[in-house]
Parts: C-alpha cells; structure tokens; sequence
C-alpha cells in the first residue's frame, strides 16, 4: 500500500474519528441527563428514521461510485462532473419525494399513528424536525462521497470535524437548559443544514436536468441495492424493534448504549472504507491480485478492531457509565459479534457489484434476514441476547453466500482460509472475554487473538514490505537494547 494511501485512510480516520467519536465520548455526559426510558425513546425514533433514510438515500451514492468513475482514457472530468450533478440532482428529487408520501400517508392515518406515539411517550414535534433532516440526507451523502472521489480530503476532514464539534456543543446546552430529547434532535438538524450548505458550495454540486438515460441506468442499479439494503436492515438496525417488543423501553435503552460502544468497530473500520470503496472498481481493472490483497487486509482489519473494542471496553467502561447503565456492559460483545459479519460482507462482495448483479444481493439479503428474523421471533422469549445471538449468525452466513456468489461472478480471491480464519479468531475470543473471571484473563485472550491476526497481515504484505519491516524491527530491538539479553 502506498505512502499517500495510507495518509488518505489516517486523514479520513482522525474525520471520522472526530464525528462518530465525538458522540461516543459525550455518552457519559447524556447519560446523565437522559434515563435510561428517555434514551429508549431517542433510540426508538433513531432507528426508525434510519430506516426511512435507507429509503430517501435510495443507495444512490453507490450510484455516483460506479457511474461517475473518473477515466482518463474514456471519460474526460467535465464529463463525470455532470453526471455528478445529475446523481445530485435525482437523489434530493427521490429524497422530497418519498418524505411528502410519507407525510401523505401519515395523515390518513393520523389516529393510528398519534395512538402510536401516545404509547411510546413520543412527540410530534420531534417527528418533525426528524423528518426535515430526512429531506436533505441523502443529497448531503452525495455531496460527501464526491469530495472524497475527488480526493478533497482538505475540505472534507474541516468540514465533518467543524459540524460534529458545533453539533456535541449545542446538545449540551440545549439539554442543560432542559430540552431532553427534543433538544438532541434540534441540534442535529441545525448542524445539518449548516453541512448540507457548505458541502453543496465547496463540492461544486449544482442542480441539473437529469437525462433520461441516466437516471433510468441510476435507478435500475440502485433499485435492487436499496431494496437489498433494507432487507439487510431486519439484521442491522431492525433488531432495536425485536429487543423493544420483548421487553421495554428501558431494557432498549440499555441495549442502545451497548450498541453504540459497539459502533466504536464500525467508526474505527470506516476510513479503511471511505478511502477503499471509491476506489475499489478501479483497481479491480488494472490488478485483480492488489485488489484481493487490499480486501483482505480489510477483513484482517475488522478482526483486530472488534477483539481491541471487545477487550478495552470490559475493562474500561465500569468507570465511564453511571450506575443506571452498568447493565450495558454485559450487551457489548454480542453487539460486536453482530457486526462481525456486516463488515466482512461490504469487502467481500467485489464480484457481484463488479458484474452488476445487484439481484443476487438483494436475494442472498432477503433470504438471511427472513430466516434470521423469523429465529428471533420464534426464540423471542429467551431475552435480548437470543436476538443478539442469532442475528449475529445469520450475518455470518450472509457474508459467506455473498463471498460464494461473488467468487462466481467474478473470481477476485485465492486466500480463503484467511476469510474464514478471521471470523473463527473473532467469535472464539468474544466468547472467551465473556467466560473471562478477570481483567488478565481478558488481556491475555485479546493479546492472542491480536498476535494471530497480525500474522496473517504480515503474510499479505509484499516480500520488499515484509523486509522493510523486519529491518525496522531489528533495529528498534537494537536500539532498546534487548538484543544483548
């Protein structure tokens, strides 16, 4: 991996770092404003709001991947550019648009809906202002992914770290001055539309007639993508739901708090994505064995970053929540495990996506989450971590249908035993951690695990990466003076 490379991928870490990070570490301070039912209630209407984005986002950034793909040899920029602005232009369009139907909709069947949230102690006016962040999602994502095609990372780290540390200052004083949920939300909108402006002036986005051709190419790939997404959300997301029917919004505030400690693997794995995923397509054109070594790397990558948040956030986290939320802390790793496979997915799934094949994913999608779903229905009564448990599986065996179809569609890996080892490493160790009596007991299982991925990284590297670092380490070990031990 080149030099530049790896300064892409740290500039995107310390963004994301920054934006996803920022929320975590302000965790112990919301808690202590919020109840655990009020902070069931905030994930609640989280997570339903996440599903709708999945609908007015329309998977269309995925879009702007593969068909504003800058080509010298073919394409020219000015050309891309536009087609850029089309996808701009249709995402906002779809985003308005699904909004005002939901809207629609929501008032014919006004009793249902404030009976609804009457029995969730939800308020419109929060409904609203969700629902104005919903607008502009999906046009703000394009924004962000064409900075980053565009390798304008300058713009894009100033801009996430700028919004994210304006948005973490006016939650906290709009929950000290007592606006509880209400005033989580506001902020989040404010920070928002403060985004969407400066990312739409400085990616240079404009509105444009989108062509008819395009958007019926735009739409047919990212039809199946979407309604795939979606699926994937009853394993992703739609669990929240499961954990509130089989008990109460305390439990799925709990149950949240672990969930976003988990997100802590998914942040600290995104800058490896947002500076791969752009990227990806094009490599596979010019050297397939690159591209298999890069993805494999990335599977490595997840295994040491969900064993190191599984490790640091037994030993930590008694100390950074309050009393009311120590019951979190047992949910974590089943969180972990449940991520386990949606990540490996997303970097295994090369072929299908190279090929266009969008309709096997959607497929491979429907057929997990209907079984995985159906399994927590049935086991509902078991509690929270038979949910946790069989959702987990069941991403596992997505990730391996989609490794099977895409190795069909398009053969990119040789190194299998790598894609099943790092899953096998990581689910050991998590239920390791869970058996673990003590904190070393904890350390010494997560030292393990970490010595074995880092194996399994050193044999993917060039032989000239590979000498490089034995001669770096030989003379840090001369340096410190162990060699004369």
């Amino acid at each position: 991996m080149r030099l530049s490379a790896i300064k892409n991928i740290a500039s995107y870490g310390v963004a994301l770092c920054i934006m996803k990070g920022t929320s975590l570490l302000m965790l112990p301070l919301i808690t202590r404003y919020l109840s655990p039912t009020e902070y069931g209630q905030l994930e609640l209407l989280t997570i339903t709001s996440s599903f709708i984005a999945l609908l007015t986002c329309c998977s269309l950034h995925e879009a702007l991947y593969r068909f504003a793909l800058h080509d010298k040899k073919n394409e020219s920029f000015e050309r891309v550019e536009y087609k850029a602005n089309q996808i701009f232009t249709i995402t906002q369009l779809v985003s308005l648009g699904l909004m005002l139907g939901i809207g629609f909709t929501a008032l014919c069947f006004y009793q249902s809906v404030e009976a609804l949230l009457s029995h969730y102690h939800l308020q419109l006016k929060d409904i609203v202002i969700l629902s104005l962040s919903l607008c502009i999602g999906g046009s703000l994502s394009i924004g962000l992914a064409w900075l980053r095609m565009k390798d304008d990372i300058k713009n894009f780290v100033v801009i996430s770290i700028t919004t994210t540390l304006i948005q973490a200052l006016c939650v906290l004083l709009l929950l000290e001055y007592g606006y509880g949920i209400t005033g989580v939300l506001l902020a989040g909108l404010f920070t928002h539309l403060m985004q969407w402006f400066w990312v739409t002036k400085t990616s240079g986005l404009q509105f444009v007639t989108p062509t008819r051709l395009l958007f019926s190419l735009t739409m047919k790939y990212t039809i199946p993508l979407t309604a795939s997404t979606l699926v994937a959300f009853g394993l992703n997301g739609a669990e929240r739901w499961l954990v509130l029917a089989s008990s109460d919004l305390e439990t799925l505030g709990q149950y949240a708090i672990a969930s976003k400690f988990a997100l802590a693997a998914c942040i600290l794995m995104q800058p490896f994505g947002m500076w791969w995923m752009p990227k990806r397509f094009a490599m596979l054109n010019s050297d397939v064995s690159m591209t298999e070594r890069i993805s494999l790397l990335g599977i490595v990558l997840i295994g040491v970053i969900i064993i190191s948040v599984a490790a640091t956030s037994q030993l930590l986290l008694t100390f950074v929540l309050t009393t009311d939320y120590q019951f979190a802390i047992t949910f974590i790793l089943g969180t972990l495990f449940m991520v386990l496979g949606k990540e490996m997915a997303e970097l295994i799934n090369l072929g299908i996506l190279y090929q266009k094949q969008t309709n096997t994913l959607f497929a491979i999608n429907s057929a997990t989450t209907i079984i995985g779903i159906s399994g927590c229905v049935f086991f509902l009564d078991l509690g929270v971590w038979a949910v946790m448990i069989i959702i987990g599986v069941f991403q596992l065996i997505k990730a391996l249908s989609v490794f099977y179809y895409s190795q069909r569609a398009f053969h990119v890996f040789s190194h299998a035993k790598i894609l099943i080892a790092v899953p096998v490493i990581s689910a050991c160790s998590l239920f390791g951690i869970y058996c673990a009596s003590s904190p070393v007991m904890v350390s010494v299982i997560a030292l393990i695990a970490l010595l074995l991925f880092l194996t399994m990284a050193l044999t993917l590297t060039s032989p000239e990466h590979r000498i490089t670092l034995r001669r770096a380490l030989s003379q840090a070990i001369r340096r410190s003076g162990f060699a004369h031990d």
